[in-house]
């Protein structure tokens, strides 16, 4: 009858924890790489900056959402912008099957279900000078006259 309890105890932990949870980090390793080296970069989620590599090549480690980023870089008169959408990691397909509904939304809700892309190619442009300045200033573009 005790090991009967103790089974049954442990499935139930089991059946109501996250098997990503478990298994995987909320939080995840982003290397960012810009053409030319050297950008100021920064990532952010729904409009709020979680992270900055700075000087290009570079790592820093962010919290795993469904949602997506956007990575800003910039290098002199140089700029690119890319974003990354999350995609579901391998554990969330185990976990539907063994955690069940429970176990995916423990793993959504702490983020630890999702994967963003580990490494980030950008090539910078040059940005036109009038782009340059509206961006720096928050002042509109005026036409010469």
């Amino acid at each position: 009858m005790k090991r009967t309890a103790q089974a049954a105890l442990f499935a139930a932990a089991w059946g109501l924890s996250g098997c990503a949870s478990i298994v995987d980090d909320s939080t995840q390793t982003l290397t960012i790489k810009t053409t030319p080296e050297g950008a100021v970069c920064e990532i952010s989620r729904e409009g709020s900056v979680i992270g900055i590599v700075n000087p290009t090549p570079g790592s820093v480690s962010i919290e795993k959402s469904a949602k997506e980023i956007e990575v800003k870089c910039t290098k002199d008169n140089l700029s690119a912008v890319v974003r990354s959408d999350s995609s579901a990691g391998a554990w969330v397909w185990g976990n539907i099957l063994f955690g069940g509904v429970i176990g995916w939304w423990i793993d959504h809700e702490q983020g630890s279900a999702y994967e963003y892309d580990a490494v980030l190619q950008l090539e910078l442009k040059e940005v036109p000078e009038t782009e340059a300045k509206v961006e720096g200033t928050n002042e509109e573009a005026m036409p010469e006259s």
